[in-house]
């Protein structure tokens, strides 16, 4: 499977969000001899455990976290987004229709755009599932590899 799409999926409180901390990965120029890194190193470690989404969507495949589902193809990522979409009651508290949602999804990834599908619900929980091309294309930084070895 050269490309392909894994999906992520999180639901928490939206309080949750408030805090970029643990949320961004290291600098690529990340340099462990500085002065001061025991207070540079912690957003990093805090990163490699956190499961909330990360700032940026692609950074889901530095997490160690493995995906939730992989797919060879953008219809099947899309097919699995609307399922969790359903299934998690997201649907119900969306504002955009089921099939707009989908038709855009389908494109965005046959185009190697990262997708996310994310909704406040009552109560002040947040709903977020991504669906994040992989190899990236590197874009809005560093191609990264597959978190799997695919």
């Amino acid at each position: 499977m050269q490309h392909h799409v894994h999906g992520y999926r999180w639901t928490g409180r939206g309080a949750d969000l408030a805090s970029d901390e643990g949320r961004r990965p290291e600098h690529p120029d990340f340099d462990p001899r500085h002065p001061g890194i025991a207070e540079r190193k912690r957003p990093v470690l805090l990163f490699r455990q956190d499961d909330r989404p990360p700032l940026v969507v692609h950074h889901w495949l530095l997490k160690p976290i493995q995906p939730h589902a992989t797919f060879e193809h953008p219809k099947q990522a899309v097919d699995w987004l609307a399922d969790e979409w359903r299934t998690s009651g997201a649907e119900a508290a969306d504002h955009v229709a089921a099939q707009d949602r989908r038709e855009y999804a389908e494109g965005s990834l046959a185009q190697g755009n990262d997708v996310v599908w994310s909704v406040w619900m009552p109560g002040g929980n947040v709903v977020y599932r991504a669906a994040v091309p992989c190899p990236t294309r590197g874009i809005h930084g560093p191609v990264v590899s597959c978190p799997i070895g695919l």
